[in-house]
C-alpha cells in the first residue's frame, strides 16, 4: 500500500520556502519604510523649559491727581463697579489749562509768521546782494578795460614822443611838434591816472557794501536765530501743557473693577493726591526660561506653544495652547526669558500668579536622522 507521507513532507519543504520569503519581503519592506520616514519624514522639534511660572498682566493701577491742584469735573466710579478698557474714571476741570494752550498756539503761530517773514526778508536780501555784487562786478570790469584802453594809448604817445625828439635832435623836427607830443603823453597819463583812480574807487565801494550787506544779514540771521530760540520755548510749552491736559482726563487701562477710592463728596484735589485704586482681573501670561544656545535666534514671536501647570497631573489639569509673544535680548542671571500670551484663560484649575510650569514651544521641523546627527554630534562632543 503506497503511503503519503512522502507528499506531506514535500508540501512541508514548500510551505515553509514560502513563508521565509514572505517574512524576508516583509522585513525588507519594513525596513525601507523606516529608512525612508527617517531620510525625508519631517518631524516637529520642540524647545523645552522647566523653569517657567504664571505672571499678571496688569498690577494693580492707583489714580492720583495732576500734578497740580484741580477742580474735579466728574468721578462716575464707585468702589466694586467693574471697568473695561477705556472708561472713563475721572475728569478734572481743564478751563484754565485750555485757555493757557490755546493762548501759547496762537503764540507759535504768530512766531511761525514772523518767522516766515524773517525768513522771505533774508532770501531778499541774498537777492539783492547778488544783484548789486554783479553789476559792481561789471562797473569795476568796463572801469579796467578803460584802463587797458589808456594804458595803450599812452604808450603809443610815449613812442611818438620819443620819435619826435629823435627826428629834433637831428634838425628834422620843430619845437612845436615835440611840445605838441609831450602834451599828448601828458593828456594820455592823466587820463590814465584818472581810469586808474576809478578803478580803486570801484574796488573800494564793492568791498563797503558787501561789508555793510553783510553786516544787515548777520542782523537778518540773529532774528531768525532768536525766533526758532523762541519758537522751540513755546513748542516745549504746548507739548507740556497737552501732557497735562492728557492727565486731567483719566481712563482704565485694564478690565477690571474699582477697589478702594477716596471719601466722597469731594470737589477739589491736591496735586498727587490719591483718589482711587483699579483691580485688573486675573489675565496671566507665561515666563519661561532657556538657556541662551537654544533659544538665541531660535525663538522668534508668533511661535505656537503649550504650558502645562507642574503641579498637576497633565490628564487633569490638561496642556493650554499659547504663543510667544516677546524674547529677551539680553540674558538675565545666565538665561533668556520669553514670555507667552496663552490662547485661553480657561482651565480647570485656577492660573494664578507664581504657578509653576513646563512650557514646550515648536520651533520647526526637522529630519529623524538629522536629529539623530545632531544627538550624536553632542555626544561626541561632550
Amino acid at each position: 500500500m503506497p503511503s503519503p507521507f512522502h507528499l506531506t513532507e514535500r508540501s512541508l519543504e514548500q510551505d515553509s520556502g514560502g513563508v521565509a520569503r514572505g517574512v524576508a519581503l516583509t522585513t525588507a519592506l519594513l525596513l525601507l519604510g523606516w529608512v525612508t520616514w527617517f531620510v525625508a519624514a519631517q518631524v516637529d522639534v520642540w524647545v523645552l523649559s522647566d523653569d517657567a511660572r504664571l505672571e499678571g498682566r496688569h498690577v494693580a493701577a492707583r489714580i492720583e491727581a495732576p500734578d497740580t491742584p484741580a477742580r474735579i469735573a466728574s468721578l462716575p466710579i464707585r468702589p466694586g463697579m467693574e471697568i473695561a478698557p477705556g472708561d472713563v474714571i475721572v475728569t478734572f476741570d481743564d478751563r484754565e489749562l485750555v485757555a493757557e494752550l490755546q493762548a501759547a498756539e496762537v503764540e507759535e503761530q504768530t512766531a511761525a509768521q514772523r518767522l516766515a517773514g524773517y525768513k522771505d526778508r533774508l532770501q531778499e536780501h541774498d537777492l539783492a546782494v547778488e544783484a548789486e555784487t554783479n553789476a559792481l562786478r561789471a562797473d569795476r570790469q568796463r572801469a579796467e578795460a578803460a584802463v587797458r584802453e589808456v594804458e595803450a594809448l599812452l604808450t603809443e604817445t610815449e613812442r611818438e614822443l620819443a620819435r619826435v625828439r629823435s627826428l629834433r635832435d637831428s634838425g628834422l623836427s620843430s619845437v612845436a611838434v615835440q611840445e605838441q607830443a609831450v602834451s599828448q603823453r601828458d593828456a594820455a597819463s592823466g587820463r590814465l591816472e584818472a581810469r586808474r583812480a576809478e578803478v580803486r574807487f570801484l574796488e573800494q565801494e564793492t568791498t563797503r557794501v558787501l561789508a555793510v550787506r553783510r553786516s544787515e544779514r548777520l542782523a537778518l540771521a540773529d532774528e531768525i536765530a532768536d525766533l526758532e530760540a523762541q519758537s522751540a520755548v513755546v513748542r516745549e510749552r504746548i507739548e507740556t501743557l497737552r501732557t497735562r491736559l492728557e492727565r486731567y482726563r483719566i481712563v482704565s487701562p485694564f478690565r477690571g473693577h474699582v477697589g478702594s477710592m477716596v471719601s466722597l463728596p469731594i470737589d477739589r484735589v491736591e496735586a498727587g493726591q490719591w483718589l482711587a485704586t483699579l483691580i485688573p482681573e486675573g489675565e496671566v501670561d507665561v515666563v519661561a526660561a532657556f538657556p541662551p544656545a537654544e533659544a538665541a535666534g531660535v525663538v522668534r514671536r508668533g511661535m505656537g506653544a503649550r504650558f502645562r501647570v507642574r503641579a498637576y497631573d497633565h490628564l487633569f489639569a490638561g496642556t493650554l495652547p499659547a504663543v510667544v509673544q516677546d524674547v529677551s535680548t539680553e540674558p538675565r542671571d545666565g538665561v533668556l526669558d520669553v514670555r507667552l500670551t496663552l490662547a485661553s484663560q480657561d482651565s480647570r484649575v485656577e492660573l494664578a500668579p507664581g504657578l509653576p510650569g513646563r512650557v514646550e514651544i515648536r520651533v520647526g521641523k526637522r529630519t529623524p536622522a538629522s536629529l539623530a546627527l545632531q544627538a550624536v554630534g553632542r555626544l561626541m562632543n561632550r
